[in-house]
């Protein structure tokens, strides 16, 4: 899914790594461990395109699906925290909206057939991608990352840094990527949300 040849990355003439040759398959589970200032973080980002490196080569996939949960804080947004955790699967909210748009337009005109054709393929898409429970499974993750259901609907912008991006790893597990790349998460979660974690990833 990934594959990494003779990669090399350094900065100002000193090197993170070199030469390093990997390849990440479907099912496998790999634990990237090392010092502070080791590049652990350099190379994840380097694995999502989002850092540049020396030398070397790194393939994957473009159907490969990647969610990524980096250790910076994220910025607040004027979400709910339900609305955010479902962002990463846009094209939901997408079909949601045509489906408005098209269900307003067919009260006043019934009997267009095209119109009712196109509702039907809409709602087939849509439940193929998992839209009728996408909601129960968001807040079954979120009670699982510590958040009581009386919060659901609070804004993002009100949450700690930790809170944060406790709805940013919702929102990642949730969307069910090919691969799942996680910088240190531990961070942000206490003992029960850790524990949850490791099962819901086990599973």
């Amino acid at each position: 899914m990934i594959f990494i040849d003779n990669l090399s990355k350094s900065y100002n003439g000193n090197y993170l790594f070199s030469n390093v040759t990997i390849g990440i398959k479907r099912g496998m589970r790999i634990g990237l461990v090392g010092a502070n200032g080791a590049g652990k973080t350099t190379l994840l980002r380097i694995l999502i395109g989002e850092e540049d490196f020396d030398s070397g080569n790194v393939q994957s996939d473009k159907k490969t699906s990647i969610g990524y949960l980096p250790q910076e804080l994220i910025t607040g947004s004027d979400s709910t925290i339900l609305e955010e955790a479902q962002k990463s699967v846009p094209a939901l909210k997408k079909i949601e909206e045509q489906l408005i748009s098209l269900n307003h337009v067919i009260k006043n005109d019934p009997n267009n057939t095209r119109i009712v054709k196109k509702i039907g393929q809409l709602q087939h898409e849509y439940e193929v991608l998992g839209g009728w429970s996408i909601e129960d499974k968001a807040k079954k993750i979120l009670s699982g990352l510590g958040f009581s259901k009386n919060q659901f609907n609070k804004k993002i912008v009100t949450l700690s840094g930790g809170w944060r991006m406790r709805v940013v790893l919702a929102s990642i597990l949730l969307k069910n990527p090919d691969i799942i790349i996680l910088d240190e998460p531990t961070n942000h979660l206490d003992l029960d949300a850790t524990i949850w974690l490791e099962n819901f990833l086990s599973d």
